[in-house]
């Protein structure tokens, strides 16, 4: 503390300042109250130290930026670097922020500039997301290389506004790297993503496969030619013209003949036959179907075309007209109909006997028939081509073919005579068959049935019989009236 000597009193140092113990011994009294160097700053006004001296705001290290801190006054060092507090960023360097308390470069995905953080994606509307850690442009935000022709993986980023850095990495397969380039594969060897440069086929199957086409990426492309050659019997022919690794030709045979088979023991033994051969006994032989011209190419002797008068129905020529059956015919043929592929209908050449032909059918001579009040049967006259009349068999009842009963001696059935009374009335009601009356009208009043006829037994005037009375005919009532003579009655 700082003393006045003049009345003994002790004040505080004050703040910003200090005061030491005084030097009574060298009665140095006047200089124990000191200020802090440099404008430094206590926390008390009672101050005893240097040290208690601090500074604020001092600058301090932080990497990439500035930054500030509270430091103590070291008198060994005649500076205020002692005690220093946590220094604490006050600003970053161009193409750095802030984060907590440190100065970092900008994010991945990131454009930094102008003090400011911003993403790819909000730079470029999406369309380039991706940036390198400490991007400071947005030209320079960047997407995935889209695949070249026939590349399988690309290097480098495609930039927004920057020229692109995309190159390919590797070929698909079958393809090879050239002058930045994919290319086929050439012949005679294989690419593939794991190795591609090319191999030829020569070295992967031990110069047994030494062939390949363009563009191939395994080495079960590699092949090799199958060549044909002679054997007993025929020739040799490799079932396919190549062979890929590791697969063996494999060979048929052509016989002799032209025949396909297999090489049994270095000699052709056919095992089918062309459509022109069929097999007999082990061994094709020609189809030598008769009438036939040409045999179709897709089935063993299938007739294809016949001689005239022929067509094909399998493996055999039939013939353009056939045989058939219809009732009652004795000759009767179908006929092959080309465009239909079929045969027509059965036509009736001839009918038997008691028969004759009309609209394809055998119909008999004889036929029954119909005629007025009766019927009959007619017959066809082979030597007119048509029916002759209606002969009468049986007639209605009440008609009659015997003339000497009718009086219709024109009509085949002619009416019987019996029909009518005397004064040409109808008298009978009926009839059993022919002219046999059944019953006569009014019978018993009107008309007797007497000897097959209806005679009157009732006059239609009142007529005196044997004096007893008299009788007559009512048409009203269709009754015989019978009245008696003075002195008779009834019963």
């Amino acid at each position: 503390y700082w003393a006045k000597a003049t009345d003994g009193v002790c004040s505080v140092v004050g703040y910003d300042h200090y005061g030491p113990v005084a030097d009574v011994n060298n009665n140095n009294l006047l200089t124990a109250r000191a200020i802090c160097p440099d404008d430094g700053k206590t926390k008390t006004n009672v101050s005893s130290d240097i040290a208690d001296c601090y500074k604020e705001k001092l600058s301090c290290y932080i990497k990439n930026g500035t930054g500030e801190n509270t430091c103590n006054y070291s008198a060994a060092k005649s500076a205020y670097v002692a005690d220093c507090t946590q220094c604490i960023v006050t600003g970053c360097k161009v193409d750095f922020v802030q984060v907590g308390n440190s100065c970092i470069g900008c994010p991945e995905d990131h454009v930094c500039t102008g003090g400011k953080q911003f993403t790819c994606a909000e730079l470029t509307d999406g369309a380039y997301t991706k940036a390198d850690e400490g991007t400071t442009d947005a030209a320079y935000c960047w997407r995935e290389c889209e695949l070249a022709e026939k590349a399988y993986a690309m290097t480098g980023h495609d930039y927004w506004r920057a020229t692109d850095t995309c190159e390919i990495k590797v070929c698909v397969a079958g393809y090879t790297l050239s002058n930045g380039r994919c290319v086929e594969c050439p012949a005679g060897s294989i690419c593939t993503p794991d190795n591609p440069n090319p191999q030829s086929c020569a070295a992967l199957t031990d110069g047994k496969y030494v062939l390949s086409l363009p563009g191939m990426s395994g080495v079960k492309s590699c092949f090799k030619k199958c060549e044909p050659y002679a054997v007993t019997g025929g020739m040799a022919v490799p079932v396919s013209d190549n062979a890929f690794y590791p697969n063996a030709c494999q060979y048929g045979c052509v016989s002799e003949t032209g025949n396909p088979g297999e090489v049994v023991n270095g000699r052709c033994v056919e095992t089918s036959c062309n459509y022109n051969f069929e097999m007999i006994n082990g061994k094709c032989q020609p189809c030598n179907r008769p009438f036939a011209i040409s045999y179709k190419p897709n089935a063993n002797c299938v007739v294809e075309s016949c001689a005239l008068g022929y067509h094909p129905n399998g493996q055999y020529c039939e013939g353009d007209v056939i045989e058939c059956t219809a009732p009652n015919a004795v000759v009767a043929n179908r006929i092959w109909d080309s465009k239909k592929n079929a045969f027509a209908e059965c036509v009736i050449k001839k009918c038997g006997d008691r028969y004759h032909l009309i609209n394809n059918t055998c119909q008999e001579d004889q036929q029954n028939c119909k005629l007025p009040h009766g019927v009959g049967v007619r017959t066809w006259n082979h030597n007119r081509n048509e029916w002759d009349d209606c002969i009468a068999t049986k007639c209605e009842p009440g008609y009659t073919m015997d003339s000497s009963l009718t009086n219709e001696y024109w009509e085949q059935c002619g009416r019987c005579n019996n029909m009518y009374a005397e004064n040409g009335e109808l008298a009978v009601s009926g009839y059993v068959d022919g002219c046999e009356i059944a019953a006569c009208m009014y019978q018993g009043e009107k008309y007797a049935l007497v000897n097959n006829e209806c005679l009157f037994i009732c006059p239609e005037i009142s007529v005196a019989d044997d004096g007893t009375g008299s009788q007559h005919w009512d048409e009203d009532t269709k009754k015989c009236v019978r009245e008696c003579a003075p002195g008779y009655m009834k019963w």
